[in-house]
C-alpha cells in the first residue's frame, strides 16, 4: 500500500533551475506565456498522487450535463467560453510535477476552449441515445492530461431541432461544486448579454493565487495539535460491512438514492432547533450511531467535506477554485449519553474544527496509528451556494432555452460516499464502488440508517 504523505507546506520556493526550465517548457517549446507560478493545495496534491498512481482511473473526474431546449446558437457559446476562460486563471492552469521537488500549478496568460460540437440529428432517436451514452463514457475514459490539457471543457451534441446536450467535464484539481455553480451562472450572463447586444464586461474577480497565499500563511502546529487532540487515544478504524475484498484495480461506480420524506426531515429540523445544533450534525450523529453498531464500540471516525471557504479572506465567496477539504469526524459515546448530548458535543467540535480544517488530512491521518485506515469513507453536505445569477435567470427569455434533465457525475478514491442534499425532503446518495459493495449489503445500510433515524425521531434518544 502506497501512501501519500505531503511536503511541508511552508517551503516551497522555486529554484532558479526550476524556474528556467518551466520557463523553457511552456513558453519556448509550447509556445504560451506563464501569467503566474505557485504551489498545490495539499487537497490537490492528493489528487495528483492518486491520478499518476492510476492514470487509467475517473477518479476526481467531473462530469455536469443537461438538455438545453429552444434556440442554441453555438458560435455565442464559443465566444461565451472564451470570455468565461479570460476572466478566470484557474481555467487557464495546468499541474506540472516533473522533474520538480514540489508539484507546481502554472497560470497561462492565453488559452484558447474550444466547444466540442456534433450534429446528430441525421440519426434515429435510438442511435442518438446509444451515442449520447457512448460519448459521456469515452469523455471520462479519456480524462485529462493534468500538465497540458485545458483542465475543463465543453461539448454540445445536438440531438434535434430544438434540443441539444450539454455537457461540461472538469478535473476536480480544479474546482470544487461551489465553483461549478459560480462558473455556470457567469457563462450563462456572458451568453445572454452577447445574446442580446450588450457590451460584455470581464470584471477580474478576486483569484484563486490569493487563497493559495492565505494558505502558506497558516500557523500549522496550532492546527497539528488540535488534531492530536481531538483524535488522542482514537485506534480503531469504523468500517462498513463490505461484500468482496477489494480487487487490486478498477471501481465500479454506483448509486443508490433514497429520500427522507417530509414529515421525517420536518422531526429531524425540530430536533435540530430544540438543540441548538444543525441539520447536518443530525444527520453526522446517526451516521456514527450507524457505524457504532457496526463496529460493536462507542467511538467512531469518517470523514467530513468541508468547503475551506474561510471569511477572512476577503472575495471567497466568488473566488473559483479548490478550496475543500475531507476532516475526520468523531462521534464519541459514554454509557449514559443522550442524543441531545451527542448533538451538542459534535456541534462543538464543529465550530472549532472549523478554525483548523485547512490542515492536511495526510497530515491529519499520520497523527494516528491508523494512518490511512482512519478514514474509510466520507460525508458531504451538499448545501453549495448557488450563484444568484443563475437562479433568477429567466432562460426562455434571456438565453433562448430552458434548461432540463441537470446530472452530475463525480468519482472519488473512496469505495463509499455519502451525499446529503438538504431540502423540504433530504435526498441521501450512496456512492460505492461495485468491487467492494453489492447492491444488498448497500441496501441493508439504507434500511438500519433509516431505522436508527425513526428511533430517533419518535424517542429523541438512543
Amino acid at each position: 500500500l502506497v501512501e501519500y504523505t505531503p511536503s511541508d507546506y511552508s517551503d516551497r520556493t522555486l529554484t532558479l533551475d526550476e524556474l528556467e526550465s518551466l520557463r523553457e517548457t511552456y513558453e519556448v517549446n509550447n509556445g504560451f506565456k506563464i501569467a503566474d507560478i505557485y504551489p498545490l493545495t495539499p487537497m490537490q496534491e492528493g489528487m495528483l498522487f492518486h491520478s499518476l498512481m492510476d492514470n487509467q482511473s475517473s477518479a476526481y473526474f467531473d462530469q455536469t450535463s443537461y438538455i438545453a431546449r429552444g434556440s442554441l446558437d453555438i458560435e455565442l457559446m464559443q465566444k461565451s467560453f472564451e470570455l468565461l476562460v479570460s476572466k478566470y486563471d484557474i481555467l487557464r492552469t495546468v499541474i506540472v510535477h516533473k522533474n520538480l521537488d514540489n508539484p507546481r500549478q502554472i497560470v497561462m496568460e492565453e488559452r484558447k476552449g474550444k466547444i466540442a460540437y456534433e450534429d446528430l440529428t441525421h440519426l434515429n432517436k435510438e442511435d442518438i441515445d446509444a451515442y449520447t451514452r457512448e460519448f459521456e463514457i469515452k469523455d471520462k475514459q479519456n480524462g485529462f492530461n493534468l500538465s497540458e490539457d485545458m483542465l475543463m471543457k465543453l461539448s454540445v451534441l445536438k440531438i434535434s431541432a430544438q434540443k441539444y446536450k450539454v455537457i461540461w467535464s472538469s478535473h476536480h484539481i480544479l474546482t470544487d461544486g461551489w465553483s461549478t455553480w459560480i462558473l455556470m451562472g457567469d457563462f450563462f450572463e456572458i451568453y445572454s448579454m452577447l445574446k442580446n447586444n450588450k457590451a460584455v464586461e470581464i470584471i477580474g474577480p478576486t483569484q484563486y493565487v490569493h487563497y493559495i497565499n492565505w494558505l502558506q500563511k497558516q500557523k500549522s502546529e496550532k492546527a497539528k495539535l488540535y488534531w492530536n487532540e481531538y483524535l488522542g487515544e482514537y485506534d480503531s478504524s469504523a468500517d462498513l460491512p463490505a461484500a468482496f475484498k477489494k480487487a487490486t484495480k478498477g471501481y465500479a461506480a454506483e448509486d443508490l438514492h433514497f429520500t427522507i420524506d417530509k414529515s421525517f426531515t420536518q422531526e429531524l429540523a425540530k430536533i435540530a432547533k430544540l438543540s441548538k445544533t444543525t441539520i447536518n450534525t443530525v444527520v453526522q450523529v446517526i451516521w456514527g450511531i450507524l457505524l457504532q453498531k457496526y463496529n460493536n464500540t462507542n467511538d467512531a471516525v469518517f470523514g467530513s467535506v468541508v468547503s475551506g471557504r474561510n471569511n477572512q479572506i476577503d472575495g471567497i465567496g466568488e473566488m473559483v477554485g479548490l478550496f475543500i477539504n475531507l476532516i475526520p469526524v468523531r462521534i464519541k459515546s459514554e454509557t449514559n449519553s443522550r442524543f441531545v448530548d451527542l448533538l451538542k458535543e459534535t456541534q462543538r467540535n464543529a465550530l472549532e474544527s472549523n478554525k483548523y480544517d485547512y490542515y492536511p488530512l495526510a497530515d491529519i491521518q499520520s497523527l494516528t496509528d491508523l494512518k490511512s485506515k482512519l478514514i474509510g469513507h466520507k460525508m458531504t453536505f451538499q448545501n453549495y451556494y448557488i450563484d444568484e445569477k443563475l437562479k433568477n435567470f429567466d432562460f426562455m427569455s434571456e438565453l433562448g432555452y430552458s434548461i432540463e434533465d441537470l446530472n452530475g457525475f463525480e468519482q472519488t478514491n473512496y469505495d463509499f460516499n455519502i451525499k446529503v442534499v438538504p431540502n423540504d425532503e433530504i435526498k441521501i446518495t450512496f456512492s460505492y464502488n461495485q468491487n467492494v459493495y453489492d447492491l444488498g449489503t448497500v441496501t441493508n445500510i439504507k434500511n438500519h440508517f433509516i431505522r436508527i433515524l425513526e428511533t430517533i425521531t419518535e424517542n429523541h434518544t438512543i
